[in-house]
């Protein structure tokens, strides 16, 4: 939560002097790290607009034994949707796939390493969720 204090301007009495009070503005709406401003860089766009899509068919996990529960999607899930909405170039479906799973495993990775995604098995699948803090 969010909290600052601000001067609001009540006018004048009836002498003419000013008026005025403060007022102490509550905020819950999420704040982004400064750390994180614009790590979601073009090249991960499409993983991110992939999780986002499918966050209604993810699941409820607790990934860790004393950690919350997250919203998580099988990445076998992830993966395919992801693939389905890469272009593919040429006519060659070998290469379009090796196109298409070199560029899966460079978005996650990078995504990983910049702390914008979480993976982690659980009971023999994996699963991948937006990190909203540091969780990992």
């Amino acid at each position: 939560m969010k909290v600052s204090v601000r001067e609001v301007d009540l006018g004048s009495d009836e002498d003419g002097d000013r008026l005025s009070s403060l007022v102490v503005d509550f905020s819950t709406a999420p704040t982004t790290p400064p750390e994180r401003d614009g790590a979601w860089t073009k090249s991960l766009s499409l993983l991110r607009r992939v999780l986002i899509l499918l966050a209604d068919i993810g699941e409820d996990i607790r990934p860790f034994p004393d950690g919350p529960i997250v919203r998580a999607i099988r990445s076998d899930v992830v993966r395919a949707e992801f693939f389905k909405q890469l272009p593919s170039d040429g006519d060659d479906p070998k290469k379009t796939n090796a196109r298409r799973r070199q560029a899966y495993h460079r978005a996650v990775t990078a995504a990983r390493d910049r702390n914008l995604l979480n993976i982690r098995e659980v009971n023999g699948t994996e699963y991948l969720w937006l990190a909203t803090k540091d969780v990992s």
